[in-house]
C-alpha cells in the first residue's frame, strides 16, 4: 500500500490511465460472460427457413439435420435387423459432436397421432452404432445404423416402435427442429405355426420337418400348416405326425391344422407303424389337399391315408374336422379274426380308421384300394358319440375288402357305424366281404341312434352271409333311420342263405325307421349262387322285425326312377338330388371335379 501511494502520488498521469485500463477490462469480461451464459443452452431452430452462409462456414452457422426423418417402417427385422440413415452438417467447419436421444412413449404417440396399438422396444432391444456423431474437418454427412433385437413372438402379430431425437454437443452448431426426430415402426409377425402365421410347406424337405415342429409344442397345444404348391415325396417313407402309441382314448396329443391350398402330396408310404396314416391321431382339422398314390400298411391301430383316427374321446373341443380332401392308391391293416365294436384297432378306412368325438368329413372322397378287418371306402368304425357326420363324401371306382373271418365287414363309406349320420354320399366299385359277415353299398353295419339319408350306389356288392345295396346288416338299431336311399347297384349276392336285400340285408332290432328309399327291380339279387325275383316283395311288416330272409327288400323299386315319381310320391327335394338320367346323381356332384 505504501508504494502504490507513493506512485500514485509522484505519477498522476498514469494513474489516469489505469483507471481507464480497468473498467475497459471489466466491459470485455462482462461481454464475455454474456455470451458464454447464452451458449449453455440446447438451441433448437424453429420453422423458419435456415440461412446458409455464402462464403466459408462459421461457427455460428453450422447446422445438423437428418436427411430422411419422421416414420420409417422395417419390413422385417429376422432377416435384416440394421437399418441404416444419414445426417449432415450444412457447413465444412472443426469437429462438431450431435447425440440421440430416446423419445418417451407419450412424444412417440404424439408424433404418430393414429389410432393404433403399440408396442415399444426396450433399451435392450436396439442398439446405434458411433453415438454420439463426430463430423471431422471435412466431412458433411455422416451414417449411422440401427439394430434391432426382435421381441418373442406371440400368437398374434404386433407393432413395435422407437423414436430417437437429435441433440447438438457443440455450442456453434445448432439442430433443425423440422428434421430431427425419427421413429422406426417394425410388424413383427405373429410366431411360427399359428393362424396368422402358419408354417409355410414348399418342399420335400419342409415336410420331412413337420414332425419335428408337432414334436416341440406341448400337448393340447394348437399348430397350423399350409401347403404352398405341389409336392412329389417320390417314394419316400413318411412317419405319422402324432404316434399315439398308448391308448386311443387316453392319451395327449397336439392339435394339427393343415391347409392345403388345392395342392396334392403324392408318392409316399407309412408302413408298419402305429396309426399308418399322414397325420397318425388327427385332432384339428385337414382342408384342401389330395394325397395321391399313398401306400399305408398298419398293424395293432387303426390305419387310414389321412388319419389312423380322426377325433379322440378325450377332445370335444375343438372338433375335428376333414373338409375337401381327396385320396387314392392303397390301404391295408392287421387282420383280426375276433373284431368287436370294443376294439377299433383293426378298423381300415380310405380316408381314416376310425371317426370320434363329433368329429365330421365332408366333401371328400377316396378310390384307394382298401382291405382289413373293418374296410370302409372313406371310414372303418364311426362311433361318434359327438354327433359327427359324414357329407358330401364318395368312394369311386376301387375296391374294398373285408378280410379276417366271421367278424370282418365291408362298406363304401363305412364298414360300421353307430351316433352319427351319413348324408348326400355315394360308392361306386367293388365292395366285398366274401370271407366276413356283411357287406353294403353305404356301410357294413348300422347299429343304434344313426341316420343315412339320400344316399346311393352303384358298388357290386359281395358277402358271405348279409349284402345289402345299402346297408349290409343293421344290429340293435334303435333310433336309427335309413331315408330317401337309392339302391342302383351293378349287383348285390350274398354266398349263404341268410338275410340280404337291395336297400338293407339283415335286420336285427327294432325302432329301425326305413322309408322313401327306392331300388331298381334289375339289380340281381344272388342268393347262395340263385337269382332271386324280388319286385313283389315290398311288404312294410317286414320293416322293423327281426329278418332272416333273402328275399327283403325294404324300399320302392322301379325299372327307371325319374323326377316326377321321386318328387311327387317319395317327397325327394330336387335340391338333392338330380334324376333327369338313366341313373341318379346328386346335384352336388356336377360342382365337384377330382382328378
Amino acid at each position: 500500500m505504501v508504494l502504490q501511494h507513493v506512485f500514485i502520488k509522484k505519477n498522476p498521469k498514469i494513474i489516469i490511465m489505469k483507471h481507464y485500463q480497468f473498467y475497459i477490462l471489466w466491459l470485455f469480461v462482462c461481454v464475455i460472460a454474456f455470451y458464454s451464459c447464452s451458449k449453455d443452452e440446447d438451441i433448437f431452430l424453429g420453422n423458419d427457413e435456415i440461412e446458409k452462409p455464402e462464403g466459408p462456414g462459421q461457427p455460428d452457422n453450422i447446422v445438423i439435420s437428418l436427411v430422411a426423418s419422421g416414420l420409417q417402417d422395417i419390413i422385417d427385422i429376422r432377416t435384416s435387423p440394421s437399418f441404416q440413415f444419414d445426417i449432415e452438417r450444412s457447413v465444412d467447419a472443426e469437429e462438431t459432436v450431435a447425440l440421440f436421444a430416446k423419445l418417451t412413449e407419450e412424444e412417440v404417440n404424439e408424433e404418430l397421432n393414429d389410432e393404433h396399438t403399440y408396442k415399444y422396444f426396450s433399451d435392450e432391444q436396439w442398439t446405434i452404432d458411433d453415438n454420439p456423431i463426430v463430423f471431422t474437418t471435412g466431412e458433411t454427412k455422416k451414417s449411422v445404423t440401427v439394430s434391432f433385437t426382435e421381441p418373442p413372438r406371440t400368437d398374434v402379430p404386433q407393432v413395435y416402435v422407437l423414436g430417437l431425437y437429435l441433440r447438438s454437443f457443440t455450442e456453434e452448431a445448432k439442430i433443425e427442429s423440422t428434421k430431427s426426430k425419427i421413429i422406426f415402426r417394425v410388424e413383427i409377425p405373429a410366431k411360427e405355426g399359428t393362424a396368422t402365421n402358419p408354417h409355410l410347406l414348399s418342399s420335400v424337405d419342409d415336410l420331412l420337418a413337420m414332425k419335428v415342429k408337432v414334436d416341440a409344442i406341448a400337448a393340447g397345444e394348437e399348430i397350423y400348416f399350409e401347403l404352398r404348391n405341389d409336392i412329389d415325396l417320390a417314394g419316400a417313407s413318411w412317419m405319422p405326425l402324432v404316434d399315439a402309441g398308448g391308448n386311443l382314448d387316453w392319451g395327449e396329443y397336439r392339435i394339427i391344422h393343415f391347409n392345403g391350398n388345392n395342392h396334392k402330396i403324392s408318392n409316399w408310404s407309412c408302413e408298419g407303424t402305429p396309426y399308418a396314416s399322414f397325420f397318425g391321431v388327427l385332432i384339428g382339422s385337414c382342408k384342401d389337399v389330395t394325397f395321391e398314390n399313398a401306400v399305408v400298411s398298419g398293424t395293432g391301430r387303426p390305419v387310414g391315408i389321412v388319419a389312423g383316427a380322426v377325433g379322440h374321446w378325450g377332445y370335444s373341443n375343438p372338433k375335428t374336422e376333414i373338409v375337401n380332401t381327396h385320396v387314392s392308391g392303397s390301404v391295408d391293416g392287421e387282420v383280426n379274426l375276433n373284431w368287436d365294436w370294443g376294439n377299433p384297432a383293426f378298423a381300415i378306412g380310405g380316408i381314416c380308421g376310425v371317426l370320434r368325438q363329433g368329429s365330421s368329413i365332408l366333401n371328400s372322397s377316396s378310390s384307394a384300394n382298401v382291405s382289413g378287418t373293418a374296410a370302409g371306402g372313406i371310414v372303418g368304425d364311426c362311433n361318434n358319440s359327438g354327433g359327427g357326420s359324414i357329407s358330401g363324401c364318395f368312394y369311386k371306382g376301387g375296391t374294398v375288402t373285408a378280410i379276417g373271418g366271421a367278424d370282418a365287414y365291408a362298406g363304401g363309406i363305412t364298414a360300421r357305424i353307430a351316433n352319427c349320420r351319413i348324408s348326400n354320399c355315394y360308392s361306386s366299385g367293388t365292395i366285398s366281404s366274401e370271407n366276413g359277415k356283411a357287406a353294403g353299398g353305404i356301410t357294413g353295419e348300422l347299429s343304434p341312434n344313426t341316420t343315412i339319408s339320400n344316399c346311393y350306389s352303384t358298388a357290386k356288392v359281395i358277402a358271405n352271409t348279409n349284402a345289402g345295396g345299402i346297408v349290409g346288416r343293421t344290429d340293435g338299431c334303435s333310433n336309427s333311420t335309413v331315408e330317401g336311399c337309392i339302391a342302383w347297384n351293378h349287383s348285390v349276392t350274398s354266398l349263404s342263405d341268410l338275410g340280404s336285400g337291395l336297400i338293407t340285408g339283415w335286420i336285427n332290432g327294432s325302432n329301425l325307421t326305413l322309408q322313401c328309399c327306392f331300388s331298381n327291380y334289375d339289380i340281381p339279387l344272388v342268393v347262395n349262387g340263385n337269382s332271386v325275383d324280388v319286385s313283389a316283395e315290398f311288404t312294410e311288416d317286414k320293416i322293423n322285425t327281426y329278418i332272416n330272409d333273402y328275399r327283403y327288400n325294404g324300399g320302392r323299386g322301379a325299372t327307371t326312377l325319374k323326377e316326377t315319381v321321386g318328387k311327387l310320391e317319395l317327397g325327394w327335394s330336387t335340391d338333392i338330388w338330380d334324376l333327369a338320367g338313366d341313373t341318379p346323381k346328386l346335384k352336388w356332384e356336377s360342382v365337384i371335379v377330382v382328378e
